[in-house]
């Protein structure tokens, strides 16, 4: 029996381009016409994370779901987070840390 509901998986670091509806012509016979054109998957690219004024920035890959790490020189203190990631429209998230010197 051909199925009349089709579940599409993709990587859960891979955001899906486009809607896709499917559907089975006939459920009881043993052929089926599909409607729609089937989605695809983009990797999204947030580009190099941006420099901060005395800090340091560690970046292994900068696609969907990656993380970069932020930290200060000596004398300097991180204000926001130390951790962001590429989101899905390809911006980092949430927004970059500055670095304050300490008095």
């Amino acid at each position: 029996m051909i199925p009349q509901n089709l579940t599409m998986r993709l990587n859960t670091f891979v955001p899906m381009v486009g809607n896709w509806s499917a559907f089975s012509e006939d459920g009881v016979k043993k052929t089926a016409a599909w409607s729609g054109s089937a989605p695809f998957c983009e990797v999204v690219d947030c580009g190099a994370p941006p420099t901060i004024p005395n800090g340091r920035v560690s970046t292994m890959t900068t696609t969907f779901a990656s993380k970069t790490n932020y930290s200060c020189l000596d004398g300097y203190r991180l204000i926001g987070h130390d951790t962001v990631t590429c989101g899905a429209k390809g911006i980092w998230e949430p927004a970059i840390p500055v670095c304050y010197g300490m008095v």
